[in-house]
């Protein structure tokens, strides 16, 4: 309600200045009109002045323009002034983050804070971050993989930051929400530990950095990745990705990008949202789900599938994935340079453009720590249709699996010792 009053007034204020500038223009005119009738440079008797509208027939159109451009041009530049004013001052006083802190992924973001200051440091520590969307939410179980690992004598805190139906800006907004909760003394700890970031390689989201953005609109999950500050570097994804046609023929998806920033710059409905942004249960990156009771494929899943077509124009892996190296980039500057090593993996599906695309991943980044999750051994294990929720996500018994194979890789392939 405040924000509201607050923005009325300012209308009212370029509103108010408009006609005092309008006024000011109307008795200039009126002063020129009665010195033009005397002819003699006095105001006189004898040569009253004519009606306004005696006069206007006379000014013409083109003067009558002519003195109002300037005051129209005037009233736009200051309304823009005040705007910009409005958000400057919006963005030192009114955080967004106070407006959207019952959010899933400020509570996702709130658990891994609990979490990392209830594993006291040891020496020799890792810090490994998995960061990923509903594939590694449904499918990578972290607090099973930091139990294997620290069994096996690598002492290892997981991290888990993935979240269901988590865009990149989400993915972003996530990380973000986890870095600006670390106190001086966890920044101490990153810095005094071995700090792996975890990347997770997916075909669909990784061909296009918009993929589920238009997902619930105005809400406030929505908004709450829909942070200006995110936009430049949404700007570098997208022009990375697409040429102007592709941006021309995704425009309502822009234009909806421009409305939300635009709505959260401009603080719209800040206190409403502030006051209803209680925090809720936090809840941990790895939500298990059980197979779906419609989900009845004919047969097993197959072991491998026949290459794809070679790709090439705009659909070529090179020229669609090119984007993904600034995000994985934006991903890392989040923590300051105290990302020591990196680890790509993948999980294993049902489609087979997503089999394909892990292997010419897997190709194209040799010196990649990469886990393909497509690998026959992997599908192998997992070939009965109840250890899968759908064509795309592993049920309960089926992310059981995928995290034995997955620690198994770490155990053999660990990056090196601190340094």
């Amino acid at each position: 309600m405040t924000i509201g009053v607050l923005g009325t007034f300012l209308l009212l204020v370029i509103a108010l200045l408009g006609r005092w500038s309008g006024s000011a223009k109307l008795t200039a005119a009126n002063g020129s009109a009665k010195l033009t009738a005397n002819g003699s440079g006095k105001l006189g008797v004898d040569h009253p002045v004519q009606p306004t509208a005696e006069r206007s027939a006379e000014l013409g159109p083109t003067q009558i323009a002519a003195a109002s451009s300037p005051a129209r041009a005037r009233i736009i530049l200051i309304g823009i002034g005040v705007l910009l004013l409005w958000m400057i001052g919006a963005h030192f006083f009114l955080p967004l983050s106070l407006a959207y802190r019952g959010t899933p992924s400020a509570q996702l973001a709130a658990f891994c804070i609990e979490h990392l200051h209830q594993s006291p440091p040891v020496p020799g520590e890792y810090i490994l971050i998995i960061e990923g969307s509903s594939v590694t939410t449904r499918g990578v179980d972290g607090a099973a993989l930091e139990r294997s690992l620290r069994a096996a004598g690598i002492p290892v805190t997981v991290i888990q930051l993935s979240l269901s139906g988590a865009n990149h800006l989400e993915r972003l907004q996530l990380l973000q929400n986890f870095a600006n909760s670390l106190s001086s003394s966890d920044w101490q700890r990153l810095r005094a530990s071995r700090l792996i970031l975890g990347h997770e390689v997916q075909a669909l989201y990784d061909r296009d950095p918009l993929l589920n953005y238009g997902n619930n609109p105005f809400t406030p999950t929505t908004l709450a990745y829909s942070n200006p500050d995110n936009l430049p570097t949404l700007i570098n994804w997208m022009t990375n990705r697409y040429d102007l046609r592709e941006l021309w023929n995704r425009r309502s998806e822009l234009q909806l990008i421009a409305t939300q920033f635009l709505y959260n710059a401009l603080r719209i409905s800040y206190l409403q949202l502030w006051d209803t942004a209680n925090r809720a249960a936090l809840f941990a990156g790895f939500q298990p789900a059980p197979k779906r009771a419609d989900f009845q494929p004919v047969g097993l899943l197959p072991i491998d599938f026949p290459p794809d077509p070679i790709l090439s124009g705009r659909q070529a892996y090179p020229r669609i994935t090119r984007w993904t190296g600034g995000r994985d980039a934006a991903f890392r500057s989040i923590f300051k340079g105290t990302v020591r090593s990196e680890l790509f993996f993948s999980l294993p599906g049902w489609l087979s453009y997503e089999f394909n695309y892990d292997n010419w991943w897997s190709n194209a980044h040799p010196t990649q720590l990469f886990f393909n999750g497509n690998r026959p051994q992997i599908r192998t294990r997992l070939r009965e249709p109840r250890l899968w929720n759908d064509p795309g996500h592993l049920a309960n018994s089926g992310a059981e699996i995928y995290t034995e194979e997955l620690a198994q890789f770490l155990k053999g392939h660990w990056p090196g010792q601190p340094g």
